[in-house]
Order: C-alpha cells, then structure tokens, then sequence
C-alpha cells in the first residue's frame, strides 16, 4: 500500500487544494456525503485523484445552496443529466427569489415616496388635491362608542390578508370620517377603513 499513496491526496493535501479545512472533510466523511477512496492499517484517510473533482463539484453546489440530500444523490450516480436538473431547478429557485426581491424593492420604494409626501404635510391645513380614479375596500362602519380593542380587531381583519401574504404588498390604509360631523364641528361617532392594494 505504501508504494501506491502517493498516487492519492491525504485529507490534508485535498483541503489545501480546495480550500476548505480538514474539519469539513472529516465531516462529510462521518456523514457518508464525501468519504475518502480507502483508509488504511493506521486509520490514515487518503483520496484518489478524481475525488478533487468531485470535491469541487460539492463545494460548488454548497455555495449554491443545493441540499446535501440532492448533492449526495449526485455524487452517488454522477449522472450528467441529474447534474442538469439540479442546477436547472436551483436557477429557477434564485429567478423567483430575484422576482420577489425585485418587488419587494418596488414595494418599499413607494412607501419612502408616501413617507416623504406625509413629511411635508402641514398639519394646520386642509389640502384638497384631485387623483385618478381608484379602487379602495371599505370596512363597515366602525363606532368610537365600542372599546379600542374591538375596533382594532375590525381594523385587524381587513388587514390580515396582507399580512399573510408572503409578498410585501403597497398597502394602502386609511380612515374615512362622517363627512356631516367632520364639516359640522360634531363629535365623531363613528369611521370606517379604507384599503387600497396596489400591484397585486
């Protein structure tokens, strides 16, 4: 056996190569993902040559994200065409990933431009603007004469589609008074919400 070692990479001289430690080699061969080509008499670990290729492919896939389950699958068959379909499958998972991303970048731009509009806003004043035509869901009516826990529950219901909702939706709330006790100077008795969903 001592004549042919140096036709192999002891774990040492592939972590070298590779550039991770011998920890991690040691790892994936306690958890039969990447085990050394033979040990011998003494327990040294040793790895034939092509291993570094296939060492390569797994560090690969692991800065990639791709589950130890899909890279043990590869290593065992080595098959081109399940090497396709993996990456195929993970290309796809980082397209959707950038699509949500790029959306929630969408999403939170626009509130910093409402941010930014509500900055500017003099609280002494009425300011009547015209907008474009809109669609906005309003609650029913809402009474201050219930308590504060109860109309934030009405509140919480019109509100928890979207915040069940996996995306980062520009979400619009608002409050609507009684527009004859608002011009009227009266106690308000009662409000509603409104919500409106942009981008859906």
């Amino acid at each position: 056996m001592k004549n042919t070692v140096k036709d192999y990479f002891t774990p040492g001289e592939l972590a070298k190569l590779t550039g991770i430690s011998k920890q991690i080699l040691l790892y994936y061969d306690k958890n039969n993902i990447f085990s050394p080509s033979f040990v011998d008499d003494n327990g040294y670990r040793y790895y034939s040559l092509s291993q570094y290729f296939s060492l390569e492919i797994l560090i690969t896939m692991r800065k990639l994200d791709i589950p130890l389950q899909d890279i043990m699958f590869y290593l065992k068959n080595k098959n081109l065409h399940d090497l396709k379909k993996i990456y195929t499958l993970k290309l796809h998972e980082y397209q959707d990933k950038i699509k949500q991303l790029q959306q929630y970048e969408s999403a939170l731009a626009k509130r910093l431009m409402r941010l930014e509009k509500i900055e500017s806003i003099r609280l002494n004043q009425i300011m009547l603007s015209e907008q474009s035509e809109e669609l906005y869901y309003r609650s029913a009516d809402i009474p201050l004469s219930i308590t504060p826990k109860k109309r934030i529950l009405k509140i919480a219901e019109y509100m928890l589609p979207h915040l069940r909702s996996k995306l980062l939706e520009d979400c619009v709330i608002g409050f609507q008074l009684n527009k004859d006790e608002f011009i009227q100077c009266q106690k308000l008795s009662k409000y509603n919400i409104f919500i409106q969903t942009v981008d859906m």
